[in-house]
């Protein structure tokens, strides 16, 4: 007999609607002064002028579906620096206050679930289209969800074990730290929501 675990549906932390892309911070763990950025190549020529200014970003947080590239010198060049999560403390990546210039992305998906091995959208990566699939392989660490679908997961192959359930109604769902509440995926459906 299964054990269903839970049921996700529209989570708000978790749904793209009002996102910006990114937000960069003064000092760590997202303190000081801030600016977001949107999807764009951001140079040194603006990031002078915005809060908290040219070198001198010490943090990062990275919306769901988003990735951010921070450059060391201006005109997008030197060393470079790609995050998809949050990142409180750029000092452990020897970035602090040392970003001149800022490409924010889009994270590319086609529209059906696609789920990241690794935290924050990173690692290999699949993409499924609505059916069942009996026997999975590989982590579940992040997930993408498109409007108006659900995909249930189970601990075990064949559809069996503990379930849980994640519906994206009214925007795309992403969660990027999926193993920490269903650790194991072995089998999994994916539905097209009835309108």
């Amino acid at each position: 007999m299964k054990k269903l675990l839970g049921i996700i549906a529209g989570i708000a932390l978790l749904q793209t609607s009002g996102y910006a892309g990114v937000t960069v911070y003064q000092h760590i763990n997202y303190g000081g002064t801030s600016t977001k950025y949107g999807v764009g190549r951001h140079d040194y020529s603006e990031l002078k002028w915005k809060a908290p200014g040219n070198d001198a970003i010490s943090s990062v947080r990275v919306d769901p579906g988003y990735r951010v590239i921070l450059y060391w010198d201006a005109n997008f060049r030197g060393r470079a620096l790609t995050l998809t999560k949050n990142t409180p403390n750029l000092v452990d990546y020897g970035m602090n206050d040392q970003t001149s210039a800022i490409v924010v992305e889009k994270i590319p998906v086609d529209g059906n679930f696609k789920r990241w091995e690794n935290e924050g959208y990173a690692g290999k990566s699949a993409t499924w289209k609505v059916g069942e699939y009996a026997n999975a392989t590989g982590n579940f660490a992040s997930v993408f969800i498109p409007k108006g679908h659900s995909v249930t997961l189970f601990s075990e192959a064949d559809f069996t074990g503990n379930t849980i359930a994640i519906y994206a109604q009214e925007s795309d769902v992403w969660i990027e730290n999926l193993s920490s509440i269903c650790p194991s995926v072995k089998s999994f459906i994916v539905e097209k929501n009835a309108e």
